[in-house]
């Protein structure tokens, strides 16, 4: 059973269908599907494209001839006088970058220059400009002629160069040269204009520069003769030589008064260290080399000489001795006096030489404070004199840039020029009548194409294999061409056996053939067609499939299981007095109830009037074995069965029958409810043999012949490969077998004779 999951893609086990329209595997529409699609609708794609190439040419042709004339510019980076560019300042008319030039652009599309153009436009000139927008009026009122000039002003920089195209539009071709030419004019004289203006501007911002600069060197030159004044540094240099020269001086007598001091320290300090020893300051040196000392300790080495040799001759009382006694305390007393007298000096040398010291050490700080004084007299005045040569430099440099700003006003020359001025204009810039046309046909067929496709989009309904297949879920049987509703119901009902429209009759040959082909279609014999909704053409395919199994010469019943309306025997034609209401709740035998050889090889079982409870009839066991009965006496069994979506009725049938067709109305049922009903069908183990769409148009079905079906009818019935397909003759006739292996005929060729059902009997 072809359920969703496990969906076989059309042509897939249906002989050589599926080389044609949908391959094998699809799951997309292909271009030929979206041509259809587009074919269906093409007559919105003609009204919106007449529609839209009828505008355009009333808009091309109508409109009023406009002309445009242009005129080339071309801006210099610098000023082409000679001091253009020589003053090596930057100069913000220069054009050094991309953005100086876009700036030049932007000028050239301002509104400055627009007021200095309508300046320029006056007396009768201005009427004729203005003549053509006499009667153009906007939201905001009549135009104005600054908004005129504005909206037909084109600037257009030419790529990789400095050069620019102005042009201007105008019905007047002689105008558009004119305001064209005046727009180049009035851009050249502001570059000329902008330049002086900027220079003279240049220069008078340095003139007041360098008058504030001199005021500052004078400021400065005076506070330099103050600050010597004030600070007596009217030789600083002289001055500071003097003072270092006796700073070393200082210096110089300072190490001399500190090293004397020192000696002198030491010297007194020895001197009273031997007092303290109470030791005899003679045996210091340098009291003992004075010469009155040495002198006097000699004496007393002499006299304690004589003194031993007498002592060793005479008595301490001798004469000799007492006076040898004598000299020697004399000469001690002398020494002693000596000795006291040097040792006064030296205090005194040690006393002068700190006195010495620190009278130096003063000298040296007063002079080491008079430097400090100059160092800082020094700064202050090296402060006021940098300032006032960096002053004085700066206002030297003012002066020579206003010297050249000066020459450069006398040579300014305007920095763009006129290349190419604007001339009449031959022949109209707009309306592009080619142009218009070939958007026209393009917008005309594209925005048809566009609705034609949005529609599609919208449309819910079921009208395409695309649809049958992908959407719905059912691999497509065949589709049948709508009938012409002229025709009878009889002959609609025949239209297989008549023939009376050969496509109708091929599209059920290729149902029959793609049902007979399936593995599961090949032994099905009892086959019900029901569809979504009422009025899909169920009956119609029904009884035409059930004529095409006779037309094959197998023995073919109709049963009309739609109870509640039932309609086969009236679409033949017939008001049958009897049929299955007499047959379950009558006394009539199933041969009484049957219609014979409504057509060769087909009869019908009718149902004459509805019954109170049909689905109680379908469900009862009588109904089941009459199904079993027929099978016996019937190659092929169809039944009408009541739509899915409208009653349950059919849900009853599906455990008797072998297979369902589904029938889907071409363009009228919804993707929804048709899938809603397959879902439904799909929920019994009763397999969906595939859908057939029903009532398709002419062009449509023109569509799915050449696409699926031109070459495989004339394979499949003409052609035959040993081992695949029986002859028509071996593999059906009137007397062959049935599935279930019963005769239906007798072999002279009378009716054979039905068993009554177990439960009737």
């Amino acid at each position: 059973m072809p359920k969703n999951e496990n969906k076989v893609p059309y042509g897939e086990g249906y002989g050589g269908y599926g080389d044609y329209g949908y391959e094998v595997g699809q799951t997309q529409r292909n271009l030929a599907d979206y041509l259809v699609l587009l074919r269906e609708r093409v007559w919105y794609i003609v009204i919106i494209f007449l529609v839209m190439v009828t505008g355009v040419s009333l808009y091309t042709f109508k409109k009023t001839k406009l002309y445009t004339a242009g005129t080339l510019i071309e801006i210099y980076r610098d000023d082409p006088g000679p001091m253009g560019g020589t003053s090596g300042d930057i100069d913000l008319s220069q054009i050094r970058s991309a953005e100086d030039l876009n700036t030049e652009i932007n000028f050239l599309n301002s509104g400055r220059l627009i007021e200095a153009v309508n300046k320029r436009i006056t007396g009768p000139e201005r009427e004729a400009f203005m003549a053509p927008y006499e009667d153009t009026v906007t939201f905001s009122g009549p135009l104005t002629p600054l908004e005129i000039l504005g909206r037909n002003r084109d600037v257009t920089p030419a790529r990789l160069s400095l050069n620019v195209y102005l042009s201007y539009t105008h019905p007047d071709p002689a105008i558009a040269a004119d305001i064209a030419n005046i727009f180049a004019e009035e851009y050249v004289a502001f570059s000329l204009n902008r330049g002086l203006e900027l220079t003279i501007q240049a220069v008078e911002n340095l003139r007041r520069e360098a008058e504030a600069k001199q005021s500052v060197v004078d400021d400065l030159e005076a506070q330099l003769a103050q600050y010597r004044r004030e600070n007596d540094a009217v030789s600083i240099d002289r001055g500071e030589n003097v003072a270092l020269r006796e700073l070393e001086i200082l210096t110089g007598r300072l190490n001399t008064a500190e090293s004397a001091y020192a000696n002198a320290k030491i010297q007194w300090d020895l001197v009273q260290e031997f007092e303290a020893e109470d030791r005899p300051l003679w045996e210091l040196d340098f009291i003992s080399v004075i010469p009155l000392v040495n002198d006097l300790l000699s004496r007393r080495a002499n006299a304690m000489i004589n003194y031993s040799t007498l002592g060793k001759r005479y008595r301490e009382k001798h004469p000799i001795m007492i006076e040898a006694t004598e000299n020697l305390a004399q000469i001690d007393i002398e020494l002693d006096a000596a000795v006291d007298i040097s040792k006064s000096g030296f205090r005194a040398i040690y006393e002068q030489a700190e006195l010495n010291l620190v009278s130096a050490q003063e000298a040296l700080a007063r002079s080491e404070d008079k430097m400090l004084r100059l160092a800082e007299v020094r700064t202050g005045y090296n402060s006021i004199l940098r300032e006032f040569q960096v002053a004085q430099a700066s206002y030297q440099q003012l002066i020579s840039q206003l010297q050249t700003r000066e020459a450069e006003t006398s040579w300014k020359t305007a920095q763009a020029e006129i290349i190419d001025r604007a001339a009449i204009p031959l022949r109209p810039s707009s309306p592009n009548v080619l142009l218009n046309l070939a958007l026209g046909v393009i917008g005309g067929l594209g925005l048809g194409v566009g609705f034609a496709f949005v529609l599609a989009l919208l449309d819910n309904r079921v009208k395409s294999a695309y649809d049958v297949e992908e959407l719905v879920g059912l691999p497509l049987l065949g589709i049948v061409p709508k009938i012409d509703r002229r025709l009878s119901s009889p002959d609609r009902a025949r239209a297989v056996l008549t023939n009376l429209d050969s496509k109708v009759t091929e599209s059920f040959r290729t149902i029959h053939s793609s049902i007979s082909l399936s593995d599961e279609g090949k032994l099905a014999q009892v086959i019900a067609v029901t569809s979504t909704l009422p009025a899909e053409g169920k009956s119609f395919i029904a009884t035409n499939l059930a004529l095409t199994f006779a037309g094959q010469g197998q023995r073919t019943l109709i049963v009309d299981c739609d109870m509640r309306l039932p309609n086969v025997a009236k679409s033949f034609g017939l008001k049958p007095k009897t049929g299955m209401y007499d047959f379950f709740f009558g006394e009539k035998s199933l041969d009484e109830v049957i219609i014979r050889e409504v057509a060769p090889n087909c009869d019908i079982l009718p149902t004459e009037r509805a019954p109170d409870n049909p689905t109680q009839v379908l469900n009862s066991v009588e109904f089941e074995q009459l199904l079993i009965q027929l099978r016996h006496s019937y190659h092929k069994i169809v039944i009408d069965s009541p739509p899915v979506g409208a009653v349950s009725d059919t849900l009853c049938l599906l455990p008797l029958i072998d297979g369902v067709a589904f029938v889907l109305k071409f363009n009228d049922v919804k993707k929804k409810a048709a899938k809603s009903a397959v879902r439904t069908l799909s929920e019994s183990e009763t397999p969906v043999f595939g859908a057939v769409m029903n009532a398709i148009s002419a062009k449509m079905s023109n569509y799915y012949y050449s696409h699926y079906y031109d070459y495989s009818y004339h394979d499949y019935y003409y052609t035959k490969n040993p081992g695949e397909r029986q002859s028509l003759k071996e593999k059906s006739g009137p007397n062959s077998p049935t599935p279930s292996g019963q005769v239906p005929l007798e072999e002279d060729g009378t009716q054979s004779k039905v068993t009554e059902p177990a439960g009737k009997a």
